[in-house]
């Protein structure tokens, strides 16, 4: 009995010793195996990327030199005649995509770095493909228009839908535009 209670007893120091001891610095350096195993890949990969580093280099190089900045903005001697050109950039991509422009509103001119941010608040009725065309448009045209907001709204079609449109493809279409200017030709800015 003597036996079976002592060896009954080691069992239990040895259980106390695996739990309180073994089992936790067990646990600990499996993980630290782990993150020491995912810290060699993350290096591994920034050696990569590092040794391409050149070539990143040569391109952005070549990308600054063929883009020039002053395709991209507005072309207008002062802000308010910017966003006029914007606000008739709009509707004329509207109107031929075959949607009805319902409100324009020219939001404040804000600086953004050394441009002017020029925007616009529009609110628009069309069909799902001729949205596609007007955001397509809006996006890679020149100069460049940045679309920062879209609601789209469906709108339910209770009288007849328009010619060569589904019945139930009609959409509300808000968005909020911004063109920019150079922040030295806009008069008032320094």
């Amino acid at each position: 009995m003597r036996r079976i209670l002592a060896l009954a007893l080691v069992a239990l120091l040895a259980a106390a010793f695996w739990r309180a001891v073994a089992e936790p610095l067990w646990r600990t350096w499996r993980n630290n195996a782990q993150t020491v195993s995912d810290r060699r890949d993350a290096v591994a990969r920034l050696r990569g990327l590092a040794a391409s580093r050149a070539v990143y280099e040569s391109a952005l190089r070549e990308a600054d030199e063929d883009f020039d900045v002053s395709e991209a903005l507005m072309e207008s001697p002062s802000e308010t005649l910017a966003a006029a050109d914007l606000q008739q950039q709009v509707k004329d991509l509207v109107e031929a995509s075959g949607g009805t422009l319902v409100s324009v509103q020219p939001t404040d001119p804000r600086p953004a770095g050394p441009f002017v941010r020029i925007g616009l608040s529009v609110r628009l009725i069309t069909s799902t493909g001729a949205l596609q065309q007007v955001l397509y448009k809006l996006e890679s045209s020149l100069p460049v228009v940045v679309i920062d907001e879209m609601l789209l709204l469906a709108r339910t079609a209770t009288r007849g839908a328009r010619q060569g449109q589904a019945p139930g493809d009609e959409l509300d279409v808000r968005l909020q535009l911004a063109g920019f200017v150079s922040g030295a030709a806009a008069p008032g800015r320094p």
